[in-house]
């Protein structure tokens, strides 16, 4: 899920990476509680009809996502509008697994899009070693 800020709106956007690629979009009125949403099948185009996304807390390395985390990337920057991906560091193996994953696509895609967090997440902690 992206969220973006425009003009008075929020928009909020659920892209389904797999396997059937919907997308659903709901504009919420930030100075008062009406709301619209649409649902819509993606094409095989960058969709514009969104806004501009960035997705700030993406975990390729979860298991059932790690497989096909080439596939999830292209949806969300072809299918949804993703013009950013950060991959959030959760501790120091998948950071590094997340540094593949940003080399390899910015290499085989041609695309600096994707980004990282270094970092340890309080419930990995015990896996720290200073070294």
């Amino acid at each position: 899920m992206s969220l973006a800020h425009v003009g008075s709106h929020i928009i909020i956007t659920q892209y389904e990476l797999l396997p059937n690629r919907k997308t659903t979009t709901m504009s919420i009125e930030s100075s008062s509680s009406s709301s619209s949403s649409s649902s819509s099948s993606s094409s095989d185009n960058t969709d514009q009809s969104h806004p501009p996304l960035v997705d700030i807390g993406i975990n390729p390395t979860f298991e059932p996502l790690c497989h096909h985390w080439k596939e999830i990337f292209r949806t969300a920057v072809h299918h949804a509008n993703v013009q950013t991906i950060l991959l959030t560091g959760t501790s120091m193996e998948v950071t590094r697994q997340n540094l593949t994953m940003a080399q390899t696509w910015r290499s085989e895609e041609q695309d600096a899009n994707v980004f990282l967090t270094v970092g340890i997440h309080p419930c990995n902690a015990h896996t720290f070693r200073p070294e």
